[in-house]
């Protein structure tokens, strides 16, 4: 399934769609001012691709050694996702 439809089909619902009404639109901005939405949530963390380069660097240098924290914590990942399996095989078989 596509996310973006094309013309033919665009044509084909076009009748299913419907504009929103002023009511609508207001309840829509109480209820964002409500959530306290904040917009600088769609901000570029520049952090995260420092953190993904010395994670990267971390696992290759150190990680054959085992010197590296993030092996370790990515082995850790590895486990507890093994034993979550192997519990719902488990709670499926009985």
């Amino acid at each position: 399934m596509k996310n973006i439809p094309s013309f033919k089909q665009f044509n084909q619902n076009y009748s299913l769609l419907e504009s929103a009404d002023s009511e609508l639109e207001s309840l829509y901005y109480d209820l964002k001012k409500e959530i306290n939405i904040d917009e600088s949530l769609d901000a570029i963390n520049e952090g995260l691709f420092g953190n993904m380069i010395s994670n990267w660097a971390s696992k290759t240098f150190l990680g054959p050694l085992g010197l590296s924290k993030v092996s370790y914590v990515d082995k850790a990942r590895k486990i507890h996702l093994a034993l979550e399996l192997d519990l719902l095989k488990k709670r499926d078989s009985y």
